[in-house]
């Protein structure tokens, strides 16, 4: 049976050689030794040696780090590893933690925690999260707007409207609740601030200098405990919008904006309220284009929930909006609009387990509804002892509807999904993503996600034009990745588009109800319609 929750992969590169073990003290602030004694320290959780209360990935990153004596590297409770009852640390208390975790995310059936918190994001992807947003002024570039607080309150928490003429992007917490299922709820509070440096003061460590002012000045304003849902001591995520004259600046002249929208963390632990700063996703304003920057503050909380961008970086660190080409290609960490595809909300956690239909073998025949209608996808694993983090193929049904009302098309997209995770410069991340030491910038091996329909067009298609209900081995982009980490090994199945019913409250017409083209735009036939879906071994 697919394992809902999986073995991460997790890549600890141990890099000790002459190294087999070392005995020590676990409450020093002294660099480690060899040899020291061990103290007492009350034992909390099993594994949980960063003290937080919980016992996860970042407890197996810290303990690696110590036994290679990473400068720095503190155990809070070092008898939380002591996983041998030995008294004393090395690498196999770490193997065991490692074991350890890993059983307990495939065995632990109350354990709901969504597949992407083996990546470590410091906003939650489920749950009601409350953030704060700071509009940002500075001496030489400032908001003009009177009321920029009242905007970008109802940019990003404004109720949901079908009828607001932004809608699907009338604001960032509506978005969200609809791509969510009501799973994850954004709220939040808007401030502003006056920076004390021109802008340009600020641009050489990414801005991290300027939250730390920002924090460190509006800190006996703000209670930043209420900005921490999941109680992990983290502030969970800040928005920082700034005026929309600074996307003019381009001190480089590489006619990119040096104030493009990011997502990054600061690098002191300096602590607010108790609280360390998690991550801040910084997004100009652009009053001439709202969708457009509620598009991408949503696309950079993304990021802080977890994923990865699913656009393609070159060799030279720069990328191309076309991850998932095409009119099935939409995707709000591709090009930062459109729905979230059946691959981001399964590693949020917004699907549950009944919801996600797998291919076992030998013959088998789903029904699939519009994802924008309600949860529902098919999975074709290529190991079924694996997991979401790990090598698959997704099977949705994509329509004009909710967070997809201003696609081009309806149909099937079948994505290629490679969600192995591994530690990397930046900590646990996706082996495969677009900072990992292991992403191809020619973009021919592994990636994230792939979109397989031939030249981006929705499957079936349209009669006369790209239209085909067979999906097999003489498709490119259907196959595994081989050893090498290209798209060529062939799956040995077929999948079969068998038909199309429309939704409960269609009532047919006089018109030929053959022509799909008239179909595709009847939002009675479309909405609640369903596909069926046969997958069975080729031929």
């Amino acid at each position: 049976m697919f394992k809902r929750t999986m073995s991460v992969g997790l890549t600890v590169t141990l890099l000790l050689t002459s190294m087999s073990s070392i005995t020590v003290n676990a409450v020093t602030e002294e660099p480690q030794s060899e040899t020291k004694l061990l103290q007492e320290v009350t034992e909390d959780v099993t594994g949980d040696v960063n003290d937080d209360g919980i016992f996860d990935v970042a407890d197996v990153v810290l303990l690696q780090k110590w036994l290679l004596a990473v400068p720095d590297t503190h155990l809070a409770n070092w008898k939380a590893a002591n996983f041998c009852q030995d008294d004393r640390l090395d690498v196999f208390d770490l193997c065991l933690m490692k074991r350890t975790l890993i059983y307990q995310w495939q065995h632990e059936e109350e354990n709901n925690e969504p597949p992407i918190k083996a990546v470590n994001p410091t906003l939650p992807s489920i749950g009601t999260n409350r953030i704060p947003v700071i509009a940002v002024s500075f001496p030489d570039y400032a908001f003009t707007e009177e009321n920029v607080s009242d905007l970008l309150q109802q940019n990003f928490f404004g109720s949901a409207n079908p009828d607001d003429p932004q809608y699907p992007y009338e604001s960032i917490s509506a978005y969200y609740e609809r791509a969510s299922y009501e799973k994850m709820k954004l709220t939040g509070d808007v401030f502003t601030y006056t920076a004390e440096h021109p802008i340009d003061w600020y641009a050489d460590d990414d801005a991290r200098s300027l939250v730390t002012e920002i924090m460190t000045a509006l800190d006996e304003q703000i209670d930043y405990q209420v900005y921490d849902s999941d109680k992990n001591k983290i502030i969970d995520a800040i928005a920082i919008v700034l005026p929309d004259e600074t996307l003019e600046i381009d001190n480089d002249a590489d006619e990119v904006p040096d104030w493009w929208a990011f997502t990054t963390s600061v690098t002191n632990k300096q602590k607010y309220d108790g609280l360390e700063i998690g991550d801040f996703c910084l997004v100009v304003y652009d009053k001439s284009d709202c969708t457009g920057f509620i598009g991408k503050m949503a696309h950079e909380l993304g990021h802080a929930m977890g994923l990865p961008d699913y656009y393609k970086y070159t060799k030279d660190n720069s990328f191309e909006n076309d991850g998932l080409s095409g009119p099935a290609g939409n995707e709000l960490m591709d090009e930062g609009r459109g729905d979230l595809s059946a691959c981001s909300k399964l590693l949020l956690g917004w699907l549950s387990e009944d919801e996600v239909q797998v291919y076992s073998g030998d013959s088998q025949t789903f029904k699939i509804t519009s994802m924008q209608y309600s949860p529902s996808c098919i999975l074709i694993p290529r190991n079924t002892d694996d997991g979401y983090l790990s090598e698959y193929f997704l099977i949705e049904y994509i329509t004009k509807e909710a967070n997809n009302a201003s696609a081009s098309g309806n149909g099937i997209r079948i994505l290629h999904v490679q969600a192995e995770v591994s530690e990397g410069k930046y900590g646990m991340g996706f082996k495969y993503g677009n900072h990992s030491q292991y992403y191809d910038t020619s973009n021919q091996k592994q990636r994230v996600l792939r979109l397989v329909n031939h030249y981006g067009y929705f499957y079936p298609g349209t009669r006369g034009l790209q239209y085909t209900t067979l999906i097999d081995g003489s498709i490119e982009g259907f196959h595994w990745y081989d050893e090498e980490g290209y798209v060529t090994i062939d799956t040995g199945l077929k999948i079969e588009i068998c038909g199309h019913q429309p939704g409960p409250d269609y009532e047919p017409s006089d018109f030929d109800p053959s022509s799909s083209s008239d179909n595709e735009n009847d939002p009675a036939y479309i909405k609640g319609s369903t596909y069926e879906i046969r997958i069975s071994q080729a031929d």
